[in-house]
């Protein structure tokens, strides 16, 4: 029986940059290397962000997940992936994996073609198929070339692909990293297609018992739910973190309906306010219910 331990991230392999930033988080971190091909794959492809966590949870192992953009803000289906946590799980002890850290990575979009498409080829393109973050980090370009796009949150790598491989997609393009063009020979027609710099923040997936690394800038993430909807209920938790001087960088909630929500709040805290942030997490959480904590974790600029 085969041990080594799944992997999971946006791909397709090879062609996203999930897959980058699973190499780059590798170096810096650890972790198994990619399987594709042979009697045994290790790599699970999520459907879309929101389906990297229940994957993980399902099969264990280690993964990398987008959690927002600089031109674009949070990828709102993969934080709302780690609040829903708190629905499966009560409790940090009960989830059954943990996040290592994380990088932060410039990434360059390039406007690819099917290698077919005779050249010069901007007249020749219908649409322009990618990620919604990658639609809006480009949408001067597009603007200038007044050309249609379609959103596909199944990612660049699978919108390559199609663009390869599907005869209905031949003339359309892509948008996406370098390593798409050379995993699906597509021809790149525009480099550095972002409005301006691009840089996206990854999460490290791992199991449990992976050793969490803490340096000079760490980061935290805290789902939670509150056990009783009252005026001031999530102020009360917030102004812990404010008497303790820890900086608040995301706030986001999640309907269960009926006026109940769940929130994921993210924090900055420098190595020299870890114990400021475990004393401001123990104040707040007496007004949490269940609540699992992710880090604090290093993230690293790459």
């Amino acid at each position: 029986m085969n041990t080594t331990p799944h992997v999971t991230f946006l791909g397709p392999p090879g062609a996203t940059f999930s897959h980058d930033a699973y190499r780059i988080c590798t170096k810096r971190f650890g972790g198994p290397e990619v399987i594709t091909s042979g009697s045994f794959k290790n790599y699970l492809q999520p459907h879309d962000n929101e389906h990297i966590l229940p994957l993980v949870g399902a099969h264990g192992g280690y993964g990398v997940i987008a959690m927002e953009t600089q031109a674009e803000c949070r990828v709102t289906e993969s934080v709302d992936s780690f609040i829903d946590l708190v629905k499966l799980y009560e409790s940090s002890e009960q989830c059954p994996f943990i996040v290592a850290g994380a990088i932060n990575m410039r990434i360059s979009f390039h406007l690819m073609v099917n290698a077919s498409v005779p050249s010069p080829s901007f007249n020749k393109i219908d649409k322009v198929i990618a990620h919604p973050k990658a639609l809006g980090a480009c949408s001067h370009m597009l603007n200038t070339l007044a050309i249609d796009s379609i959103p596909l949150k199944e990612g660049n790598g699978e919108a390559a692909r199609r663009i390869a491989e599907d005869p209905a997609y031949k003339h359309h393009a892509v948008l996406g990293p370098k390593s798409a063009s050379e995993t699906y020979g597509l021809r790149i027609l525009r480099n550095n297609c972002e409005n301006e710099e691009a840089v996206t923040t990854f999460f490290f997936i791992t199991p449990k018992d992976y050793p969490v690394c803490v340096a000079a800038h760490n980061r935290v993430l805290i789902a939670f739910k509150i056990p009783q909807n009252y005026p001031g209920a999530l102020v009360d938790i917030l102004l812990s973190y404010k008497k303790h001087g820890i900086n608040m960088i995301d706030i986001h909630s999640r309907g269960r309906g009926s006026k109940v929500f769940d929130f994921g709040l993210q924090f900055e805290v420098p190595y020299d306010q870890i114990l400021a942030f475990k004393r401001a997490f123990e104040e707040s959480r007496k007004f949490m219910s269940e609540h699992i904590v992710f880090g604090p974790f290093q993230t690293i600029n790459v």
